[in-house]
């Protein structure tokens, strides 16, 4: 995905970590924040609620947990969109 993006012209920062997401927020000062859910360190939604302290940019979040609503609701506001990742559809079987 950053590949595209890049391509496409924009500047990307990335971490797995989301104690490290903080300090690239901090450092990078980003418009957009795309965020999964399920990083190490701090969860997305810890991140979420942090940066939301420091900023009111948007956010998009990707996510494999099927409870969408929830999840926004918990990240304090701005998300501008939930992307469930396809990592929670179990395989249809064909015989």
């Amino acid at each position: 995905m950053t590949a595209r993006f890049e391509d496409e012209g924009f500047e990307i920062t990335e971490t797995d970590n989301g104690i490290v997401g903080i300090l690239e927020f901090e450092r990078f000062k980003p418009d957009l924040a795309l965020l999964d859910m399920d990083m190490s360190g701090k969860n997305g939604v810890e991140l979420c609620s942090k940066i939301r302290e420091l900023s009111r940019i948007p956010f998009v979040m990707f996510t494999a947990t099927t409870d969408v609503e929830e999840q926004a609701a918990r990240t304090g506001g701005g998300v501008v969109e939930v992307i469930m990742c396809a990592s929670h559809v179990k395989p249809s079987h064909r015989y």
